[in-house]
């Protein structure tokens, strides 16, 4: 029963006192607006994350796996092949890890890759006799109108496909 003198022991429960809410109030706003705070040069609003605030080039490169045929024709190699992953992503970093390493790793994953596509029973790859592992620069505007040569391309590694 309420006497109305405020001494009701159930009155409160479950909620912290007034100076525990205030600091949490102050800790969450800190977070929140610590991106701000920290002047990291982004500037949308409570983003921790610049790439998604800053212009990006239309010129970018990739580096990739490629069969070539005896008549010179380029074949897009799957990832399975390419890098032995079916993870598109994870065969993008398999390919530029082995670029940034050098020639050794380079020669690894061009003969691994050359091996999968032999013993690769798909009739689109029959005709690929050699396999290059190549850093292409595309520009992605002009790729989404339709233009999909790339800008440059360097040879890293190449070998032949044992048959």
């Amino acid at each position: 029963m309420d006497t109305g003198s405020g001494n009701d022991a159930s009155v409160g429960r479950g909620t912290p006192p007034r100076p525990v809410a205030v600091l949490l109030t102050a800790l969450v706003a800190l977070a929140v607006l610590s991106p701000a705070l920290l002047a990291r040069g982004d500037d949308f609003p409570l983003s921790p994350f610049p790439m998604f605030s800053r212009a990006v080039a239309p010129v970018g490169g990739i580096d990739t796996v490629v069969g070539l045929t005896a008549a010179g024709h380029t074949v897009r190699l799957p990832p399975e092949i390419a890098a032995g992953t079916d993870e598109v992503i994870v065969a993008g970093s398999v390919v530029t890890r082995a670029v940034a390493e050098g020639p050794g790793a380079l020669a690894r994953l061009c003969g691994a890759a050359a091996s999968r596509l032999a013993s690769d029973p798909s009739p689109l790859h029959a005709e690929v006799v050699r396999v290059e592992i190549r850093s292409e620069t595309y520009d992605a505007i002009a790729w989404f109108k339709g233009h999909r040569s790339p800008l440059s391309v360097e040879v890293r590694a190449g070998c032949r496909v044992p048959r």
